[in-house]
């Protein structure tokens, strides 16, 4: 084999074993049918990838004059699950109650943060919330990133919980990272 074959070769090896890892589940196994996602081909084993979201179809049932809510967070900007990934609830301010808060920078209980984790397909819920008006913000890279009403409608969005709600939002996009 000739020197810069092998250089390319060693270099291919390398950069696959940097890359970041990925939800994975094996075709049929857990909440996902075999026909009922779309799976990308993993090079090992007989994983798949998970590439578009299966969101909960329900909230979980809160306590009496609780809320709760569910979804999928999913990065239209990447077209992947957001897996493994904390998020939080923040309240929402001003007058109204639908002003995003100024800064962003992680989550602070003593404001009212709600603090979850999206699981290996990237879905997550949340019981017992107070009843408010939240955002939801996504732990990325560096950043922290609002939830947006969908891939054409950037503005952050405004969640809306009243006691007994069981708000399942679907597929939650986000601009990650």
């Amino acid at each position: 084999m000739n020197r810069p074959l092998l250089g390319m070769a060693l270099l291919g090896l390398t950069l696959a074993a940097c890359a970041p890892a990925r939800a994975t589940a094996p075709a049929g196994d857990g909440p996902y049918p075999a026909d009922g996602a779309y799976f990308g081909p993993v090079a090992t084993g007989d994983a798949k990838v998970l590439l578009t979201p299966m969101p909960p179809a329900d909230a979980p049932a809160p306590e009496p004059g609780l809320s709760s809510l569910s979804g999928a967070l999913y990065s239209y900007t990447i077209q992947k699950i957001i897996s493994e990934t904390m998020f939080y609830l923040t309240p929402a301010g001003g007058g109204n109650r639908d002003s995003m808060p100024a800064f962003l920078a992680g989550p602070d209980p003593d404001r009212g943060d709600i603090i979850g984790r999206s699981d290996a397909y990237g879905n997550f819920a949340l019981t017992n919330v107070p009843p408010g008006s939240y955002f939801l913000i996504v732990s990325a890279p560096y950043n922290w990133c609002p939830a947006e009403n969908a891939p054409d409608d950037p503005a952050a969005r405004l969640i809306r919980l009243q006691a007994g709600d069981r708000l399942a939002l679907g597929v939650v996009y986000i601009s990650w990272p």
